[in-house]
């Protein structure tokens, strides 16, 4: 995790849990500005929510666009997998290119 939060191919990671806990004083996790120790309670804050909502909405946007974004927390494949959802966002795709 600390190689991918490092090399960017992790934007953000919320970390409920660790193999010791509490971390101990200095270890490397704390110095990192993109990792929240959130002690179980990750899916409730506030701030969490909010950003994970965001990097959906840009995922979402780049897959409308037939691009695809350069870190994602969807699984590649599953959006592109979905039939119904390949079938659902066509007006979408196409209103996002006619804005472009």
């Amino acid at each position: 995790m600390i190689a991918a939060l490092d090399h960017g191919a992790l934007g953000f990671a919320p970390l409920d849990v660790t193999e010791v806990e509490p971390l101990t004083e200095g270890h490397i996790l704390h110095s990192r500005a993109q990792m929240r120790q959130t002690l179980h309670i990750s899916g409730n804050h506030m701030l969490v929510r909010h950003q994970l909502l965001q990097k959906a909405q840009e995922d979402l946007t780049c897959f409308l666009r037939g691009e695809n974004p350069a870190t994602s927390f969807i699984p590649r494949g599953a959006i592109e997998g979905s039939e119904r959802l390949n079938h659902l966002s066509r007006p979408f795709r196409q209103a996002i290119r006619n804005q472009a």
